[in-house]
């Protein structure tokens, strides 16, 4: 059974988030090699929220701020405008950080609308996204 993944990293540079995603296609595959990994790179927050409203398939939204590296206010407007999308996506996205204390406002303000947050490993969030999907659909054709 192949294991899917769609990841989106918001706020890098083109070629960061493709080196992104090449590695942690690697770490997936070296974890098991039934992992397909689609993942897109929106440097801009304006850009992110197009693409999460057409990827109807989205788990994990990767949030930095090192394309434009935007002062904190900023970026918790960007982020709150991000959470406006995400709340209404059908997948119900979980968002990921790296683990920046500064970052915790942030953090706050996502779960503060019901978005999962995690700040592990992007491989193991990839991980336990799947794994909980899988749960909830075994769950679904055990009570149909």
């Amino acid at each position: 059974m192949t294991k899917y993944a769609s990841v989106l990293f918001v706020g890098t540079t083109w070629d960061d988030g493709k080196r992104r995603q090449a590695a942690l296609r690697q770490v997936l595959h070296e974890m098991d090699p039934r992992w397909s990994l689609k993942a897109d790179v929106a440097p801009t927050f304006a850009a992110a929220r197009g693409t999460i409203s057409r990827h109807e398939e989205l788990d994990i939204v990767y949030v930095a701020n090192e394309s434009s590296r935007l002062p904190m206010e900023t970026l918790r407007q960007r982020c709150e405008e991000l959470a406006d999308v995400l709340v209404r996506h059908d997948g119900k996205p979980w968002v990921a950080f790296n683990d920046d204390s500064a970052l915790d406002p942030l953090v706050l303000l996502f779960e503060g609308r019901g978005i999962r947050v995690e700040r592990d490993s992007l491989e193991n969030v990839v991980h336990d996204r799947w794994a909980e999907t899988e749960k909830a659909e075994e769950h679904q054709i055990a009570v149909a």
